[in-house]
């Protein structure tokens, strides 16, 4: 009975592996995060060298396909029982399971060894708790980077998340103050050899921990660091003042604001904006501004958030640029401004789903919004308060809690664009075209006296608008529907042959409102953009995320920004974007 057993434990074996191999070679798009059996042979403890070797990253910049579940209550009771891995206690063991978790990212980029001896773009990130002063926990954290990039490691860019709880008074502590900002940056400065240095303050920051798995901590005292090794690109900091920021159309001045990057080499822009930037409209300004200079170019970052803090301090970020009081009188914006051989992916994830029909902005004052209308139907526009009183009436008992949690406008990003309104409208594709790019605004009152509808933005005459309401399970399958997309997207690469440069790092900007209070867990969306890509994630929480939606660089709310960096070329050869790109040209040239 023993050896009938062991032989059917064999046999599924051996099937399993058959059908990992079925599965790769067949089906590709069907690379799903909880689906394959390539996921299922590490639950079972098998080892990765008798996995089959797509299965084993091999420098391809991609998740060994699926990831492991988020939690180990996830694997069912019998499957553990049919492989016969370790007991249940056993399994549940959180070392265990971060051990796969390493496993799995190390198969997923590029090693070290390989990334130095061909001088290569390399990232490592660390996090490390409060438990003593700020320096303390700076120091802990660039101790750490140092030992994962290795001793004469060059360190062009360093970017420094620290929570504000540091600034608060808490029991006998003393809290920390401005000098002690400047004191970080020259610390890192001395400690790693940073050529540049860039941070901000965050109630959260996120980084890699003790097990190389990313840690999100919220609202507790957290230091994260990360340090690149960025070999042929050109790395400027600068601070653009709100009161330098033109106000005409003049490209030459908007470009010489960031440092005159040379626009065909289409530069990466890291935006960190300072917790009272006046207005966000200026903000908005801002960006159209950064577009109609660089279009086509990343724009990604955020607006950091001050809460409480027991100390004067003269901005919430803090880097190269010296700041005084006189200075700090006009709030800016840092932008880091990063040319040559790198590129940015940016992927967009919001935490709200759609609730009743799609309007049209009928009629508006500043940020107040007097009337709606269906743009399907021909009826005469409504105030605002009919139209949420009809939706409202409408909502299930569940969506009817979300509402009364939290309610957002959706304002769609494209509905302004002539080439969009040109275009015919049905009921489906106004109402369920899930390529449609919303950017959420809060309602932040409803009027009874003037029936109107205040909103965290300026509205206009014309523009689409729809409500919604955070929810965690549609905010969690859009993040996993992502990264899957994500992985999928670097296998059809590789099986075609057209396959770009391994990831080698990524900067999460989050809201504040998401982490643990919408996902209900720690850690979650960290955790799955550290297994889809196999890089170190680091990043913090922001009072607003700056990221794309329709084309253009735009201000989110209760959105996440995955950022992934890597170089342009592989093995001397241009990516597959770049190349494109210089045969439009010639085309052009061409005619």
């Amino acid at each position: 009975g023993r050896r009938s057993t062991m032989g059917r434990m064999q046999m599924k074996r051996l099937l399993l592996l058959a059908s990992s191999l079925t599965i790769a070679i067949t089906d590709a798009s069907s690379l799903h995060a909880d689906d394959t059996s390539c996921s299922r042979m590490f639950q079972a403890g098998i080892s990765r060298s008798s996995a089959p070797r797509w299965c084993r990253g091999n420098k391809l910049g991609f998740t060994a396909p699926l990831a492991l579940p988020p939690r180990v209550s996830d694997v069912p009771r019998a499957q553990t029982r049919m492989f016969g891995v370790r007991s249940p206690r056993a399994a549940r063991s959180a070392d265990y399971w971060r051990g796969q978790q390493k496993n799995l990212v190390s198969s997923m980029s590029m090693s070290s060894e390989d990334s130095s001896s061909n001088g290569a773009m390399r990232w490592t990130s660390a996090v490390s708790l409060g438990f003593g002063g700020l320096i303390e926990t700076v120091e802990e954290a660039a101790d750490k980077c140092r030992e994962n990039l290795g001793e004469g490691t060059s360190i062009d860019l360093v970017m420094c998340y620290i929570s504000d709880r540091f600034f608060e008074m808490r029991g006998s502590q003393e809290p920390a103050r401005q000098e002690d900002l400047m004191k970080v940056t020259e610390l890192l400065r001395t400690r790693l050899g940073a050529k540049h240095v860039i941070g901000c303050l965050s109630p959260g920051v996120i980084g890699m921990g003790e097990e190389e798995s990313p840690e999100e901590y919220e609202q507790v005292k957290a230091v994260s660091i990360s340090a690149a090794c960025l070999p042929n690109v050109d790395v400027k900091i600068q601070r653009v003042a709100a009161e330098e920021v033109p106000n005409n159309d003049s490209v030459e001045e908007w470009r010489r604001l960031v440092g005159s990057p040379d626009p065909a080499d289409r530069p990466v822009f890291l935006l960190f904006s300072e917790h009272n930037f006046p207005g966000r409209g200026n903000l908005d300004r801002f960006l159209e501004g950064m577009d109609f200079a660089y279009p086509g170019c990343t724009k990604v970052g955020g607006l950091t958030a001050r809460f409480k803090q027991d100390v004067d301090l003269l901005s919430t970020v803090f880097g190269d640029v010296q700041l005084t009081r006189d200075k700090v009188a006009s709030p800016g914006v840092w932008v880091v401004t990063l040319s040559g051989d790198i590129e940015a992916e940016a992927l967009v994830a919001q935490g709200c789903r759609p609730i009743g029909p799609e309007w049209e902005v009928s009629r508006t004052k500043g940020n107040k919004v007097f009337e709606v209308f269906d743009p399907l139907k021909k009826e005469a526009p409504v105030t605002c308060l009919a139209a949420l009183s009809k939706v409202i009436e409408g909502l299930s008992p569940a969506e009817l809690e979300l509402a009364q949690r939290a309610l957002f406008v959706g304002v769609e990003s494209n509905s302004m664009n002539l080439s969009d309104l040109q275009q015919p409208k049905t009921a489906q594709s106004s109402q369920e075209d899930p390529r449609k790019d919303y950017l959420l605004r809060p309602i932040i009152l409803v009027s009874a006296n003037d029936k109107s509808m205040l909103v965290g933005d300026v509205l206009r005459p014309g523009q689409r608008i729809r409500l919604h309401v955070p929810d965690r399970s549609a905010a969690m399958a859009e993040v996993e529907a992502l990264m899957s997309s994500y992985k999928r997207q670097r296998l059809t690469e590789l099986l075609t042959g057209s396959s770009s440069t391994p990831a080698a790092g990524l900067v999460l900007f989050a809201c504040i409102g998401r982490g643990r209070p919408l996902f209900g867990e720690p850690n979650y969306e960290s955790r799955m953009a550290s297994m889809a890509t196999g890089v170190p994630v680091v990043g913090c929480f922001y009072n607003g995320e700056f990221g794309p939606a329709g084309g253009q660089a735009s201000l989110h709310e209760y959105t996440s920004i995955y950022t992934i960096f890597r170089s342009k070329k592989l093995g001397g050869v241009t990516s597959d974007s770049k190349m494109k790109e210089q045969e439009g040209e010639q085309n052009n040239s061409g005619t």
